[in-house]
């Protein structure tokens, strides 16, 4: 209910900012200022309606146990550990790797991806183009930043779900570029964008090699490993799992290049 009153509410804005448009030669000074004022109150709208959604593809997928840690990827305090607690339970789910996959990759089945993962999906891809529209960059690189991890767990064999897990790192990467930083010069997406680095690695390490040598995958996987620890290592500040974080980049990077 909340989002249709939202999406109602946006497009009378926008059919007024249309009139206002008209009506701008009479008044041009006024006209400009009432056309900010329904942009600001456009993007406002728009950013609470993606949160919205965002919430809503969330607590849907929070109650599945293969995606119990994804909802902790919109804090910032808790998004590193979230992935290094995902990335630990792929390799500890057991079981040899699936008929065509890679030795010594990762076991266990894939999570289902049922009818209310598929909303969910959903709910969360229409809450980061509302939340990039609005301006609110942070956000959205979060939803994307959940999908990626949701593409992780649905499709560990099948390329072409790593391929939009890999996509979806590319996107969040992008949207944390566009985050102005804070006046104290405090990087409030460092650990946002280590995980996601995190998925992209894992994402590599899982693609087809497309007619080339076997072994391209691992070490573009252990190049991406590899780029992550000298971040970390070069940081201003440490994460805080760093040595959490360092032993896992060590085991993932030293594994890949023994191949």
């Amino acid at each position: 209910q909340v989002v249709s009153e939202l999406q109602s509410a946006v497009r009378r804005l926008e059919a007024n900012m249309g009139s206002t448009d008209e009506d701008s030669d009479e008044d041009a000074e006024q006209a400009s200022s009432l056309r900010e004022e329904a942009e600001a109150t456009c993007r406002r709208c728009r950013s609470l309606m993606g949160r919205v959604q965002m919430r809503q593809g969330l607590t849907r997928l929070v109650r599945m146990a293969h995606f119990h840690s994804v909802g902790r990827l919109c804090k910032e305090d808790t998004a590193l550990q979230a992935a290094l607690e995902m990335l630990q339970d792929f390799k500890s789910e057991g079981g040899s790797a699936a008929p065509g996959g890679k030795a010594g990759d990762e076991g266990g089945a894939d999570a289902p991806l049922t009818g209310m993962t598929k909303d969910a999906i959903e709910l969360v891809l229409q809450a980061g183009e509302n939340l990039k529209q609005a301006g609110d960059y942070r956000m959205a690189a979060t939803a994307h930043a959940c999908l990626a991890a949701v593409y992780l767990c649905v499709g560990k064999q099948d390329s072409r779900v790593q391929r939009l897990s890999r996509t979806h790192c590319h996107r969040a990467l992008e949207l944390l570029a566009m985050v102005k930083a804070p006046p104290d010069g405090a990087d409030s997406t460092a650990e946002l964008e280590l995980a996601v680095k995190l998925f992209e690695a894992k994402a590599l390490r899982r693609s087809s090699s497309k007619g080339g040598p076997a072994w391209i995958p691992d070490v573009r996987a252990a190049e991406a490993a590899c780029g992550v620890a000298l971040d970390v290592v070069l940081s201003k500040e440490s994460p805080c799992c760093g040595r959490s974080l360092l032993g896992y980049l060590r085991q993932e990077a030293g594994g890949l290049l023994q191949r």
